[in-house]
């Protein structure tokens, strides 16, 4: 005895790969069927498509409702995600509409929907939530040119959102934690509310407990707070006010006492060998730079005026006043290892430049 499926449709997209009225498909579950074609091709708006599969006998198994959902698609190969909902049991789970038209996760959930809302993500990870007696649970699906994968994790959650860093915020009751991509729990619920980790690394959160905000980091540990109001994300860094201060707080360093936070990045136009520094205002008014993690860079700060546009792409423009020429001299900060200009600080950019026009038109 075999089982029957209805199919569901999980996003909207159109492919030439449906044009056609008939076509011949494998499945593990039910041999060989025929996909029939019901609604009319509309080469514009694939999100209308409704068709049979049939067996050898003429009979329906399976209908798919309108929508599916991309998994790859190239020059010579379009796939799709589907659900599918048991008629016999009542329960869903996931099929690919490729050539083989294999069952990717056999029907055994009470429910099923999608975390990421969108059709062939760039590193082909897909998120669906699913509940199993009354409790929800995380499957991460994958698809490359190598093979497929698939994790499952444990229904336990009574919700579980997608944050805009990947991470998964999910629910016990009224507690919010975190887990990764793979339903893995990283942070168990014990939050009022959460959000999205800043950039990495060693990236760190604004969460709630009660009526004041802390900064947590990846390990769970609370490095800073409590504040006021809900911190907000410069970079890798968050910002947050106590009382009416404005604080900085860094993943390395914790919370600081710096006047001013401005994010720089450095590196070539073409993205190469990028990084990331923070321009920094001290509470003796002078300015620096810090490196991701907040630990100071460049010999601290000890500088009168310090830039956030950088020369040439690369060089970090900073004045320092100095005795012997009776006012301020204009620095160039060098960051990069890869122009030897034999000190990180000098007053001539030219080398700095040449050497960035060098390397720009040897990658082009």
């Amino acid at each position: 005895m075999f089982k029957m499926f209805v199919i569901l449709g999980i996003a909207m997209s159109s492919s030439l790969a449906f044009s056609q009225t008939t076509v011949t498909v494998q499945t593990d579950c039910c041999g060989t069927l025929t996909r029939q074609r019901v609604t009319p091709y509309d080469p514009y708006d694939g999100s209308k498509d409704v068709f049979n599969y049939v067996d050898a006998s003429g009979k329906t198994l399976f209908t798919s409702l309108p929508g599916y959902f991309m998994t790859n698609k190239n020059s010579l190969q379009t796939d799709y995600l589907i659900f599918i909902k048991s008629k016999t049991t009542n329960k869903f789970g996931i099929a690919r509409t490729d050539s083989g038209n294999s069952i990717v996760v056999e029907p055994k959930y009470d429910a099923i929907g999608k975390l990421n809302e969108f059709d062939a993500p760039a590193n082909n990870d897909f998120l669906f939530w699913f509940k199993q007696d009354g409790k929800i649970g995380i499957l991460h699906y994958s698809t490359d040119y190598y093979g497929t994968s698939r994790t499952e994790g444990i229904a336990k959650y009574d919700e579980a959102k997608l944050l805009s860093d990947g991470k998964i915020a999910i629910r016990i009751g009224a507690k919010w934690g975190y887990a990764d991509k793979y339903g893995k729990e990283i942070i168990a619920p014990k939050y009022d509310e959460v959000r999205a980790f800043g950039e990495d690394p060693f990236a760190i959160a604004p969460v709630k407990l009660g009526t004041k905000w802390y900064a947590l980091n990846l390990k769970g540990t609370q490095v800073a707070g409590p504040f006021d109001s809900e911190p907000y994300h410069i970079g890798t860094a968050l910002a947050a006010k106590s009382g009416t201060e404005l604080d900085y707080v860094f993943p390395s360093v914790g919370l600081t006492t710096y006047l001013s936070v401005d994010k720089v990045s450095v590196g070539y136009p073409d993205g190469e060998d990028n990084a990331t520094y923070y321009r920094v205002l001290s509470v003796g008014g002078k300015y620096g730079y810090v490196d991701a993690t907040g630990v100071e860079q460049f010999g601290g700060c000890v500088y009168d005026t310090a830039s956030i546009t950088p020369v040439c792409g690369v060089a970090l423009q900073v004045t320092k006043f100095s005795m012997f020429a009776f006012g301020e001299v204009t620095y160039y900060i060098n960051p990069g290892t890869w122009v030897n200009t034999g000190n990180y600080l000098t007053t001539d950019t030219s080398k700095i430049c040449d050497q960035v026009a060098y390397e720009k038109s040897s990658h082009d």
